[in-house]
């Protein structure tokens, strides 16, 4: 079961769940679903790795929303980076979450 049950994105909720038949016999570990606002993720996903592919589907629906372009690469890479840059600043998280 997700850690987080929802996330949201510029107003709107997108709901997360466990996929089951939709990672068999395939490679991914999660799937944005933009017509029900719905991320699945593998259920076998704990940890940080829950979190990276929860943050790599989030750029997916930011990406889509905003029409940034980006490419499959370009979200790994990004996600990468931002993954980081949040566990190696939790002050400045902080201080955004304070307003």
């Amino acid at each position: 079961m997700p850690r987080f049950s929802a996330l949201r994105f510029l107003g709107f909720t997108w709901d997360v769940v466990d996929g089951t038949e939709e990672f068999k016999n395939t490679n991914a570990w999660g799937m944005a679903n933009y017509e029900t606002q719905t991320i699945k993720l593998s259920p076998i996903l704990e940890g940080d790795n829950e979190l990276n592919v929860l943050l790599h589907e989030s750029i997916h629906v930011i990406n889509r929303a905003v029409i940034l372009r980006l490419n499959e690469d370009t979200i790994d890479r990004l996600t990468t980076v931002l993954f980081a840059f949040i566990r190696d600043n939790p002050l400045f998280i902080e201080a955004i979450l304070r307003g």
